[in-house]
């Protein structure tokens, strides 16, 4: 079977550019919010599907990649539903939903710096995205909110680095990276595969 990762990283990668890019004010919050709905639902498909793809393999080493994209991808299901629904509108709602996600990615941040510098990468960048979102609507303030879109468009293309790598492997060389923290307890291979599925080299 298809390794189903790189399109969830594109899909996840699409949705946090486009809503990120309307935080940090590169562009107008009205033109995301109506983008937010069907980009969403394309994040939060690509994510379930490649979540039952790497969860139904019954490989073991899979399980933290089924786990993270089924995560996400439930988020941004729910994030399109709302948004449909309400018909667009404030973003800031979507901040709240990401309480509960904050903790679940400080969790999977841990995890990537055992796996590669581009897993690191990217839920570095994602918690500090969320973590941001959450102090600014909180304080409230815009500065805090700009920066936190500033870290999730640089998640978004860690992500997108990632998916390219994994996509055009077997043409071009994109590294991964060594894994900032090796483990020498786990394989390699297996510990890889965990969130992207492939060599760090």
């Amino acid at each position: 079977m298809a390794d189903p990762t790189p399109l969830g990283l594109a899909g996840f990668s699409c949705a946090v550019l486009l809503t990120s890019a309307g935080f940090a004010g590169v562009i107008p919050a009205s033109a995301v919010a109506d983008a937010v709905a069907p980009v969403g639902f394309l994040a939060g498909l690509s994510l379930l599907l490649g979540a039952s793809i790497h969860l139904a393999s019954g490989n073991p080493a899979r399980t933290l990649a089924g786990t993270n994209f089924g995560v996400y991808g439930a988020y941004w299901t729910g994030v399109a539903v709302q948004t449909a629904r309400s018909g667009g509108g404030d973003l800031r709602f979507i901040t709240w939903l990401r309480v509960p996600l904050a903790a679940y990615t400080a969790v999977a941040w841990v995890a990537a710096l055992f796996v590669n510098r581009a897993s690191a990468v990217l839920f570095t960048a994602l918690e500090a995205e969320l973590v941001l979102l959450i102090a600014g609507a909180m304080a409230p303030s815009d500065a805090l909110t700009r920066a936190g879109g500033w870290c999730g468009i640089a998640c978004a293309l860690s992500g997108f680095y990632a998916s390219a790598s994994l996509l055009l492997r077997s043409h071009v060389h994109l590294p991964l990276g060594a894994p900032p923290l090796p483990l020498r307890a786990l394989r390699r291979t297996d510990s890889a595969a965990a969130i992207l599925n492939a060599d760090d080299a």
